[in-house]
């Protein structure tokens, strides 16, 4: 999400600023219209059978489930740079999600946000929210690397710029350089109001919607003009407290400027189950697996001393995928763990004897 003001100011000067208050009294209006519009939640029209859900959080209750989600504490950044953020800003009340943006002493202006504590690489992500307007807060609904950042990429649902919040941006990072690509969400849509948002991600695509429309497809591209990354993923919702660009209230900024959640919900591409039945070709059964980060890359362990590297591990291509080497344990007590490092080698086996092998591996 970083780098984007520029283009953003570009984009969205097209369109008109007029027409939409933001103070105090537009808040209290659109927090009753917010109301009403809060049942209306289509999905996506994608053709896609993506079947049930794998995760789903409704945030009833009164507390933020901590298994299944973090929460950002970091009051001292600079504001600028980095959003100030407070574990206190972050609240599950009225059956929603809060990310609250305001003055907290002794920090200053801070803000919320969350991330989901489980990665996966493919599928599908839908979010339903809305976000007060007010200038010095930015919401964000995207994507984060478990690897590294901009290395691995970044896949940004939403970032509304405007303190009216009319419009906004989509975009996709790959690369060292931080290559990204981006287009525009009109600003006839109101992120003061309810909005669905989701987005596919696939091998060879990313699609975005809006309200059950499609807004964008990016399709896997080669070198420098591929933006589809293929490592594993996180969800985060943020109210970015200074926008990434220094952005402060000012004298219409309501005391808080709420980001709310209604539901989130997540689904595994389809495929991502048992496709194939790979047979360890020592038979003697095996004690433990590993994948690489890039999914390319599968270790199986045997209770031999043996470990057996399988490519090309594709959710498409499963089936086909062949041995390409298999590394013997000298102590031969057996691999008692395997893993890969975040960046996909080398291999690290452990073995029952007390030793440990670093292996480099090539996909």
């Amino acid at each position: 999400m970083r780098f984007h003001y520029v283009l953003a100011s570009a984009v969205i000067a097209l369109t008109v600023s007029g027409g939409t208050a933001y103070g105090p009294a537009a808040a209290g209006q659109a927090a009753a219209r917010a109301t009403a519009e809060h049942s209306a939640s289509p999905e996506s029209a994608s053709k896609t059978s993506w079947g049930k859900p794998v995760f789903t959080d409704s945030f009833s209750g009164t507390k933020l489930n901590l298994k299944n989600w973090s929460v950002y504490d970091d009051p001292h950044a600079d504001g600028v740079n980095h959003p100030r953020r407070t574990r206190s800003s972050v609240k599950v009340r009225n059956g929603s999600l809060q990310l609250i943006g305001h003055f907290q002493k002794p920090y200053g202006y801070v803000s919320g946000g969350i991330s989901y504590n489980t990665n996966q690489t493919y599928g599908r992500w839908v979010v339903r929210f809305r976000a007060d307007a007010g200038a010095g807060y930015r919401p964000v609904v995207l994507l984060w690397p478990h690897g590294k950042w901009p290395d691995d990429g970044e896949i940004d649902m939403a970032e509304i710029f405007k303190p009216d919040r009319l419009g906004g941006g989509e975009y996709l990072h790959l690369g060292k350089a931080n290559r990204f690509v981006g287009h525009r969400i009109p600003p006839s849509v109101n992120f003061a109001r309810w909005h669905t948002l989701a987005a596919d991600w696939l091998p060879g695509h990313i699609t975005f919607w809006l309200d059950g429309k499609k807004l964008w497809t990016r399709k896997r591209g080669t070198g420098n003009n591929n933006y589809i990354p293929s490592t594993p993923f996180h969800l985060a919702l943020q109210n970015d407290q200074g926008c990434d660009s220094g952005c402060k209230p000012d004298k219409h900024t309501p005391k808080r400027v709420i980001m709310r959640v209604d539901w989130v919900k997540i689904y595994a591409a389809p495929g991502r189950h048992l496709r194939a039945v790979l047979h360890d070709p020592h038979g003697k059964g095996i004690r433990g697996t590993a994948c690489s980060a890039d999914g390319q890359l599968l270790a199986t362990a045997d209770s031999d001393g043996h470990i057996n590297l399988w490519t090309h591990i594709n959710l498409w291509t499963l089936p086909d995928c062949p041995l390409q080497a298999t590394l013997t344990d000298p102590a031969s007590r057996g691999a008692s763990a395997i893993a890969f490092s975040p960046h996909g080698t080398p291999l690290a086996i452990g073995d029952s004897n007390g030793r440990a092998y670093i292996h480099r591996t090539s996909p």
